[in-house]
């Protein structure tokens, strides 16, 4: 029969360990300060790249230590990193190719510049990118023009998969096949606000609170109205997440089921999912991290509100107003240390039981 007194090391130990998750600070594992405000952040399993209004783009590995940084004419309003290349779309109307090395592929001047962090995109073959004046072009990787388009008044997001070519506008959704062939055109009772294209679904903000979302085809799943306007949306896997002015966060699944609700501290501009965990910045210059349960990790001050937010295998990477780049290493590292730690106390709690025990 286990005796009571002989439970009290691991019970102690439990809620020692309970209390450290629970009350858990969380610190940058690394931050870089740029010149300028951060305008976009594109990555890969092995590397991250960063545009800033200083006029450069950043080029890191997974743990945002720096590989190189490259000076554009102008400010960096959109970058997108592939396998082999880093598109950086700059205020001077030009889209200028780079590879991993920093060699520079070609540059082309376009009628307008893009203005969006996620208007630009590269994969293997492809490079879409979207304008401020509604046109998306389409070039292969040798930077010939295979084909441009007018859309709308100016473009918020692009992304190729596959054989197609999904563009969201300020009014539209429109999917073309690779050889510019209109294959479907989605339009809404309001103006666009927020969008996010995943490898699956598109999620769709509009000023009139409505969320939307569609599959990857353009068929509609589900929408549902919101408490105020969408600033920020994101989908990923199983997940959908929006972010209101009003400072609430949702997160629904794809069947459109609502998970939970939060009410942060300030609007909710920017979110991200991955690694079992949603992430939001507020105005107020405020990073929340949540478990997909809606438990609270933690939250960080940062210094400048956050305009692009991503994560990786690796973890977080936040950029601000301040120019300052953000990586908080990925949660599932914390739970080995804790672990270990746990294994220590457990052992010197038992020990120092049995040492009671003798001299009792």
């Amino acid at each position: 029969m286990i005796k009571k007194e002989s439970l009290f090391p691991a019970l102690l130990c439990i809620i020692l360990i309970s209390s450290y998750v629970s009350a858990e600070k969380v610190n940058p594992s690394q931050t870089y300060s740029t010149k300028g405000s951060i305008s976009s952040i594109s990555l890969t399993s092995d590397c991250v790249a960063v545009g800033s209004e200083d006029n450069y783009v950043y080029f890191f590995d997974s743990y945002l230590r720096l590989r190189w940084r490259h000076e554009s004419n102008d400010r960096v309003n959109s970058v997108s990193v592939s396998k082999n290349l880093v598109v950086i779309g700059s205020m001077d109307n030009s889209i200028t190719v780079l590879g991993h090395d920093e060699s520079i592929k070609w540059t082309k001047n376009l009628e307008s510049h893009v203005d969006r962090p996620h208007a630009i995109h590269a994969s293997e073959n492809i490079i879409s990118v979207g304008t401020r004046d509604g046109y998306v072009y389409v070039f292969d990787i040798d930077g010939e023009l295979k084909w441009k388009q007018k859309i709308d008044a100016y473009i918020i997001f692009v992304r190729v998969l596959g054989d197609s070519i999904v563009v969201v506008s300020d009014k539209r959704v429109c999917i073309f096949d690779l050889s510019g062939n209109q294959i479907k055109n989605i339009t809404f009772n309001s103006y666009i606000r927020s969008a996010y294209i995943s490898e699956d679904y598109i999620a769709i903000g509009l000023g009139n609170n409505n969320l939307y979302l569609l599959d990857i085809k353009g068929e509609l799943k589900w929408n549902q109205t919101l408490t105020d306007q969408i600033g920020s949306v994101y989908a990923f896997d199983s997940y959908v997440s929006a972010g209101l002015r009003d400072k609430s966060l949702y997160l629904y699944d794809v069947g459109g089921e609502l998970r939970w609700k939060k009410e942060l501290s300030d609007s909710v501009i920017a979110i991200s999912i991955g690694d079992n965990q949603v992430t939001a910045a507020t105005l107020d210059n405020k990073l929340y991290a949540f478990n997909l349960n809606g438990v609270m990790r933690w939250n960080y001050k940062t210094d400048g509100h956050i305009r692009d937010l991503q994560i990786s295998d690796s973890g977080i990477f936040a950029g601000t107003t301040s120019g300052r780049i953000y990586y908080f290493r990925a949660l599932k590292d914390i739970p080995a240390t804790i672990f270990v730690v746990s294994v220590i106390i457990l052992v010197t709690l038992l020990a120092l039981t049995m040492f009671l025990k003798v001299i009792g």
